[in-house]
């Protein structure tokens, strides 16, 4: 989400909780309680704009790349390990079944 669509939100939101405020209490209606509300709503969109600046946006971007990278990395080597421990396997399948063959041979062989 970048700033602009934070700053519409936000703006649209603050708006609502003002306006059912003043339409649901009378009480809040006083100059005090406006000019409070009033403040928070600025305060609240000035610390989005120059908190929620395009260094944020960078900040996720580089360690969702980071991130990523670190994860074809780790898939990589798992891949390669996994490869290796086939082969492995089917050269013992391999020697296993020669060895089979090899005494089934030698029985037939002798008998």
């Amino acid at each position: 989400m970048n700033n602009k669509s934070l700053l519409l939100i936000g703006t649209g939101w603050s708006t609502l909780v003002v306006v059912a405020l003043l339409a649901l209490e009378p009480a809040a209606r006083t100059g005090i309680v406006l000019f409070a509300l009033l403040a928070l709503i600025v305060g609240w969109l000035v610390a989005v704009s120059f908190c929620g600046g395009k260094a944020v946006d960078d900040a996720v971007a580089l360690a969702s790349s980071q991130a990523d990278r670190g994860v074809i990395e780790h898939s990589s080597e798992a891949i390669i390990r996994v490869s290796t421990e086939f082969s492995e396997q089917i050269k013992e399948i391999r020697g296993d079944v020669s060895r089979t063959q090899s005494i089934f041979n030698d029985a037939i062989s002798l008998g």
